[in-house]
């Protein structure tokens, strides 16, 4: 398997897992909805990254 896709496969995991973290505890009311909306960023951008890779090979 490639090494670049097997990184950016662990990216997109730990950005799920950090806004799944995220979204429950801003139902907790711990974390603003701003750090929310940053993790959704971040989880967009490694999807894109992703997808990225895959095209490439």
């Amino acid at each position: 398997m490639n090494t670049r896709w097997t990184s950016r496969t662990g990216t997109l995991k730990e950005a799920k897992r950090l806004l799944d973290d995220a979204r429950t505890k801003y139902a907790a009311g711990e974390v603003d909805e701003a750090r929310v909306q940053q993790l959704e960023s971040l989880m967009s951008l490694a999807n894109e990254d992703l997808v990225r890779v895959t095209k490439e090979n």
